[in-house]
């Protein structure tokens, strides 16, 4: 069981989800909003929680432009996340197990540092 989960820009974390706080890791599960929930219902489990990376722009300016670019154009300020790694393999702690698990699964395109690596190109 791998729910999905999402990273959220950190400022607009309140809008979808009950009493948030800063929570970088993914280590604390929070109540998505009512109103919220159909909206985003890909990182909702059946009990209604999430389990949220909330990313700032000063810890990780990349990837919280990134976010904010998907925002600008979907008015949705978080994408799916998850953790990286196959079924049954540990997580993926470094650019060789990233690279690894990327050309071992079904993945399409792997983004580490300023690179990205597409299988189809």
């Amino acid at each position: 069981w791998r729910p999905l989960a999402p990273s959220i820009l950190e400022e607009y974390a309140s809008d979808y989800i009950e009493q948030s706080f800063i929570s970088p890791f993914m280590l604390h599960t929070f109540q998505v909003k009512a109103d919220m929930k159909k909206k985003v219902s890909a990182i909702v489990h059946i009990d209604g929680t999430t389990r949220p990376q909330t990313v700032s722009k000063t810890n990780n300016p990349k990837y919280y432009k990134m976010i904010n670019k998907f925002r600008a154009i979907t008015g949705i300020p978080m994408v799916l996340n998850t953790s990286f790694n196959g079924a049954k393999a540990p997580i993926v702690c470094t650019p060789m197990d990233a690279v690894t698990s990327f050309f071992s699964n079904s993945t399409d395109v792997l983004a580490i540092g300023d690179f990205l690596v597409n299988k189809n190109e």
